[in-house]
Parts: structure tokens; C-alpha cells; sequence
């Protein structure tokens, strides 16, 4: 979808391993004015957590174990 003042954005997920505390997902907005650029980064950010399968594999010194699979 657009948006006035949007140019153009990139959002890139990592995969594979990931230690701790390192970044997993970047988001690039060119837009004309931040309000619209940090708008569409949040919009982007929820987007990608409703419509893209993410499976997380947890490795601990105790086990190993999908995320999706353990009750919260």
C-alpha cells in the first residue's frame, strides 16, 4: 500500500543463528518527514509479525526447543 511521503522501504529478517542480544530484523524507510518514516517502520514491524510464518528455535545450556511449541 502507499503512503504520501513514503519513498521506499526495506525490511530485512535474519535467519539462521543468532546469538543474544544481536540484531535480527533492520528496517530502512526513505520518507520526506520522520512521522511517516517511524509510522511506516512500526506498521512494517506489525506486518511482518501478522503475515509471515517466523518459527524460533531456542538453544539453551539445559535443551533445545521451538518456541511456537512451549506454552507461555
Amino acid at each position: 500500500e502507499a503512503r504520501d511521503g513514503v519513498h521506499e522501504i526495506r525490511l530485512h529478517h535474519r535467519t539462521g543463528v543468532v546469538e543474544s542480544g544481536e540484531d535480527i530484523v533492520f528496517v530502512v524507510v526513505l520518507a520526506g518527514h520522520r512521522r511517516e518514516a517511524f509510522r511506516t517502520v512500526e506498521d512494517g514491524i506489525d506486518r511482518l509479525k501478522d503475515e509471515v510464518p517466523l518459527f524460533k528455535k531456542e538453544v539453551t545450556v539445559e535443551e533445545t526447543f521451538w518456541s511456537h511449541e512451549r506454552p507461555e
